[in-house]
């Protein structure tokens, strides 16, 4: 199991602060850890959709406890990342 990259950081104090976008956007260390290897998934396999539900982006925010996005769960358990950005919100499923 690839350990996340956020564990040991120092930059955690800046990085909770970010929005989700520009955080994977500054930071290769979590675009990597969430993008590769990035399991495939369906609507009806519920296997594969848990293996995402307590996935990677859930130890990114379990360690950051970001200020500025938060995890939920649609009806069939996918994390949706919810962003506030501003004056809108982004949503972004896994």
């Amino acid at each position: 199991m690839v350990k996340c990259p956020c564990k040991d950081c120092v930059c955690i104090p800046i990085c909770k602060l970010k929005e989700y976008p520009i955080l994977i956007r500054n930071c290769e260390e979590v675009w990597n850890y969430l993008s590769n290897p990035f399991p495939s998934w369906s609507f009806t396999d519920k296997e594969k959709v848990v293996q995402r539900e307590n996935g990677r982006i859930s130890m990114v925010h379990k360690i950051l406890k970001p200020t500025n996005w938060q995890l939920t769960y649609d009806e069939y358990n996918r994390v949706i990342v919810e962003n506030q950005v501003r004056s809108c919100n982004w949503t972004f499923y896994y």
